[in-house]
């Protein structure tokens, strides 16, 4: 079964380019599945979860909407920083237990998904987006996670410039982009399979994915 990961800052163009592979792929005949794999991790289910309860307990608010003087906001507790979260004690040792589980996760939905039928699974995201929410993407934690979790056939880093994607997600602090872009350059360095390709326009991006996948489903295509 075919892997095909995507990675990158908010706004590189992740979830455009998971559908246009996909459809890429399922027209030449596989069997396709999208993966969103927040939608594994136990992060990603807790905060569903915790948002769910919320909206039912939540009265209504009809106050007038708070001005904000500045739109762009740190989305970590106390303000703290993508570095400075990534660092903080609490948010490592809660890592270092979740993560793990999160690939084994991974591992038995591939499983599921090879036991019915399915050709390819292109996610969006995979666990290098988790390897950069490390302080060190190169340690012991991040190996146990590769051990674990399938190895992507194709792995992409959609690499777009910080202040390109700022301006496309301008909610986000300067800073965000910055230090993830950095961490995600440290991930592609450590020849795991993690390929950088340039987010310019979406037909040139594109065609750079297909032509680095087009010998990875020709056999299943005869097979199948």
């Amino acid at each position: 079964m075919l892997i095909i990961t995507f990675s990158g800052l908010d706004g590189s163009g992740k979830s455009t380019h998971v559908e246009l592979t996909a459809e890429c792929l399922a027209a030449r005949g596989l069997r396709v599945r999208r993966l969103v794999t927040l939608h594994l991790a136990a992060t990603g289910i807790f905060a569903w979860i915790r948002e769910s309860l919320a909206a039912r307990c939540r009265a209504p608010d009809t106050s007038a909407p708070a001005v904000r003087s500045d739109p762009r906001v740190r989305s970590y507790p106390k303000n703290r920083t993508f570095d400075e979260d990534r660092r903080h004690w609490a948010v490592r040792a809660r890592r270092t237990a979740v993560y793990p589980f999160d690939c084994v996760l991974l591992a038995a939905a591939m499983l599921v998904f090879r036991l019915r039928g399915y050709q390819a699974v292109v996610c969006d995201r995979y666990i290098h987006d988790k390897m950069v929410a490390l302080p060190r993407p190169a340690c012991f934690l991040s190996w146990i996670m590769r051990l674990v979790a399938p190895r992507p056939d194709h792995a992409f880093f959609l690499r777009v410039e910080p202040a390109e994607a700022e301006r496309r997600k301008p909610e986000h602090h300067p800073d965000y982009f910055v230090t993830k872009d950095a961490a995600y350059q440290q991930v592609v360095d450590m020849n795991i399979g993690l390929v950088a390709v340039p987010s310019t326009s979406i037909d040139e991006t594109q065609a750079c994915i297909e032509a680095a996948i087009a010998g990875s489903f020709a056999p299943q295509v005869v097979a199948a």
